[in-house]
């Protein structure tokens, strides 16, 4: 059995060569392009990596709650929700909570990753205004 540093670094490498997470954002992103408002995605993470990636994506997609943009200035909007700064048409949303495997399902399966979980994403109509981005002043 290999140690765990060994595994780490042969995993570094194999992502970095096979380009496997920008392979995950643009398969992100063309599911999302052929998806209609409503459709939904299901993304199976085999590491935290590939999960923290699903974020950053949803971040860049994600629109306020109802309510919680309320009051905020169009720069200050466009910072935290970088959708704004965009002319897509649609959102992106999470749906419940990360599924993750079971104590029976990795005792039936001893190869799968404890770190591998299932994540829900939808696609919906946009409703936040787009947000010009101002050019900074030169001083």
């Amino acid at each position: 059995k290999q140690p765990r540093a060994v595994k780490v670094c042969v995993s570094a490498l194999r992502r970095f060569l096979n380009q496997e997470l920008e392979q995950l954002r643009g398969a992100l992103q063309v599911a999302f392009k052929k998806l209609l408002p409503g459709g939904r995605c299901l993304i199976v993470c085999q590491s935290d990596i590939e999960r923290r990636t699903v974020f950053q994506f949803l971040h860049e997609h994600e629109e306020p709650r109802p309510g919680s943009g309320l009051g905020l200035s169009q720069e200050r909007l466009g910072e935290l929700y970088p959708l704004a700064g965009t002319r897509l048409k649609y959102s992106v949303q999470r749906l419940g909570y990360t599924g993750r495997l079971s104590t029976w399902e990795l005792n039936q399966n001893p190869s799968a990753s404890r770190a591998a979980s299932l994540l829900v994403l939808e696609k919906r109509a946009r409703t936040l205004p787009f947000v010009s981005k101002r050019r900074a002043r030169q001083p």
